[in-house]
């Protein structure tokens, strides 16, 4: 059946959208289609288009229950159809997407049981006013499940699929888990990590897999072209340093902007600079520049209390471990007042695990510091950790002006 066009509306069958609605639904249709909204701005999306179609949706299900179907069921199946059709929705325009609906017929399964009977030899129909009946299923209509030789070589086909990826064995592991159906909180309680590393660390895997064999999805790599072309780098360059950072690729335009925006303000660099900066450091385009100033004042007082200039420059690391670098070159630069203390490695050194890792360190350390807005916040974060790793704090600062 065709859509009819009766002065400018459109119809579901008999209902019409007036030409607000009509006007409404085609920006709705291009916000999805025309930028890269992040997700809450999909969903809010979708759920405003979705109240706007419900009301002809219950009268198109109606209309369709005629006299065989149960309301209830067909309306269900409408939502579904809906639903799918809307996380398509690039493939369809607003009198596209009213046509497609336009075409759903219920399907067997909303058959009222009293128009059901043994045979699959005729169809609803009325002839003469008489009502015929039909049945939803017989036994030899029923699906077959796949048989368990079945099962288990698609399983073997997903084992040598993440065997033959190039991932850590802790990954592979994860991934294995994950697809025997395990949940991320019961894979992270198994290794004793967080169940969000987990998820990030999975979904990151199957990226690379996808990658690897050209199956990422569609509305991923349609987002890629996008984004690509505003930040200016090729679509395979953006993919490479998404699969590291998945979140790249559901920023919005307007995010990337505001914060490629205030970072180079923040750096004294033009925009273009910093893109081609970090453009492979997919976590700093990720991470709000309130986070990445942070570090770089934390960076920069780790060369203050090394007594040398600060660079700005964007670290990898996070807070903590900035930190941490800090109260390990102080420890390691006044070990010769307490040799049993050593620190071979001051990227690698964690606070908590040090304190841990000996117990019996009685040994108050004091350290002059330099001033600094971070001195501070630096000082609580070490004195605070003592406390939570061993009971008790074990280091003492001094502030010192320079």
């Amino acid at each position: 059946m065709m859509i009819n066009k009766v002065q400018n509306n459109i119809n579901f069958q008999a209902i019409k959208l007036s030409e607000m609605e009509l006007q409404k639904s085609k920006k709705l249709f291009e916000k999805l289609t025309s930028a890269v909204p992040c997700e809450s701005e999909i969903s809010k999306t979708k759920k405003d288009i979705f109240n706007l179609f419900n009301p002809y949706i219950l009268k198109e299900a109606e209309s369709k229950t005629k006299y065989y179907n149960i309301f209830k069921d067909v309306l269900s199946e409408i939502y579904l159809y809906f639903s799918e059709m809307l996380n398509d929705i690039s493939n369809n325009s607003v009198e596209s997407f009213i046509q497609k609906i336009n075409e759903y017929k219920p399907s067997k399964d909303t058959i009222k049981p009293e128009y059901v009977h043994r045979t699959l030899n005729v169809s609803i129909y009325q002839d003469g006013q008489k009502k015929h009946k039909i049945d939803i299923l017989t036994e030899k209509s029923l699906p077959v499940p796949e048989s368990a030789a079945v099962i288990d070589k698609y399983k073997q086909r997903i084992d040598n699929t993440i065997e033959d990826s190039n991932i850590s064995d802790k990954i592979k592991k994860r991934l294995k888990e994950r697809a025997k159906g395990a949940m991320y909180k019961e894979i992270a309680e198994s290794e004793n990590v967080s169940a969000k590393s987990v998820g990030l660390t999975v979904k990151k895997a199957i990226l690379q897999i996808q990658n690897k064999y050209g199956i990422l999805p569609p509305e991923l790599l349609k987002r890629v072209k996008i984004i690509s072309k505003f930040l200016g780098c090729s679509e395979k360059d953006l993919i490479k340093a998404g699969i590291t950072s998945p979140g790249l690729f559901y920023k919005s335009i307007e995010n990337y902007e505001k914060n490629i925006r205030e970072m180079s303000d923040f750096l004294g660099c033009t925009k273009e600079k910093y893109i081609e900066k970090y453009i492979t450091n997919s976590g700093v385009l990720c991470t709000k520049p309130e986070t990445l100033e942070k570090r770089i004042k934390i960076e920069n007082y780790y060369k203050k209390v090394k007594n040398k200039q600060g660079k700005n420059v964007i670290r990898r690391e996070s807070e903590k471990a900035l930190y941490n670098k800090i109260l390990a070159y102080l420890i390691k630069k006044y070990s010769k007042n307490n040799p049993k203390v050593n620190i071979i490695n001051i990227r690698q050194f964690d606070l908590g695990n040090f304190l841990k890792a000996s117990p019996k360190l009685n040994k108050t350390f004091c350290y002059e510091i330099p001033d600094d807005e971070i001195a501070p916040e630096f000082i609580k974060y070490v004195q605070d950790t003592s406390v939570e790793a061993i009971g008790k704090n074990l280091f003492k600062f001094k502030i010192i002006s320079q």
